[in-house]
């Protein structure tokens, strides 16, 4: 479906930032499960690619605009920013028109951002199996310690966007897990951790993982 054509379409459209980081994909499918057509968009082509060899699967959307955010000429192609007081703005300006603007304060969510440093010396199959061997036990420990899920935040915006959730206008929802009322420690300051060395020394970490593993080669 093109972009375009979703004027026509008789349903919901989101747009969805960021499609291709930690929590974008969850949204782009739990909106696109729920009947909406989602566009996904992220600062480059590659990037879509890059999940989809991580991931062995494209991005659950309609259509895809890579745009880089950073760059005004793509924030005019895609979208303005929102913030929290731009959502209160819109939430006035619009709702009078049926129109819902609400906002998500997303806590701490962890994904693969800590091996990204050697993920680029890597073949995709290396890359993959990699993912594959370490990403489930960090995200597990993540949990244990107050980390969330991409997924948590995924059906809070579904949730916010459903008609349950349409009595809900103009606010800002912290989704932290109760970290922002400071009752305990950040998921990601525990020494304890069992993957600290792919974040101190990742070099050595990236070494002995390829020598310990039977690591696939590309054909």
């Amino acid at each position: 479906m093109e972009v375009d054509s979703f004027t026509k379409s008789r349903a919901p459209v989101a747009l969805v930032t960021g499609a291709t980081g930690i929590i974008g994909p969850s949204i782009c499918e739990v909106l696109r499960n729920a009947g909406w057509c989602v566009v996904a968009s992220d600062r480059t082509p590659e990037a879509f690619s890059a999940y989809e060899i991580t991931h062995g699967r494209a991005i659950s959307a309609d259509a895809i605009i890579p745009e880089d955010l950073a760059d005004e000429s793509g924030c005019q192609r895609v979208v303005k920013a929102a913030v929290e007081k731009l959502t209160e703005t819109l939430a006035i300006e619009w709702g009078p028109r049926g129109i819902r603007a609400n906002a998500i304060r997303v806590g701490w969510i962890p994904g693969t951002a800590f091996l990204r440093p050697t993920l680029e010396k890597l073949s995709s199959g290396q890359v993959k199996q990699l993912c594959d061997e370490i990403l489930p036990c960090y995200l597990a420990e993540k949990r244990v310690l107050g980390g969330g899920s991409a997924e948590d935040i995924a059906h809070l915006i579904a949730f916010l966007a459903s008609s349950q959730g349409s009595f809900i206008q103009g606010v800002t929802i912290p989704a932290d897990g109760g970290l922002s009322l400071k009752t305990r420690p950040h998921p990601n300051s525990s020494a304890e951790s069992a993957f600290s060395e792919w974040f101190i020394e990742p070099e050595t970490a990236l070494n002995r993982w390829l020598e310990t593993s039977k690591s696939c080669v590309d054909a």
